[in-house]
């Protein structure tokens, strides 16, 4: 995956996931780590691009619910 796409994907997630970012930094009273949540997300799906078949991709709905629950428990 080149750096520019990567980069890109990273900005996306963060866009995307703001209002959750925000929600989960009213219930924690601390700032989230937006920059590696997304750079998360993004490295594990490209992860499962270089893995094929070895890897078990999650849908990208599971993925944030997880993400989302994890952030809220913090």
């Amino acid at each position: 995956m080149s750096l520019i796409s990567f980069d890109a994907r990273v900005d996306m997630y963060k866009k995307v996931l703001g209002p959750y970012f925000d929600i989960a930094e009213q219930q924690k009273g601390a700032p989230v780590d937006r920059d590696l949540v997304a750079y998360f997300i993004t490295h594990y799906y490209a992860s499962m691009a270089l893995y094929g078949g070895y890897g078990r991709p999650e849908a990208i709905n599971l993925l944030l619910k997880k993400l989302i629950t994890g952030l809220s428990m913090v």
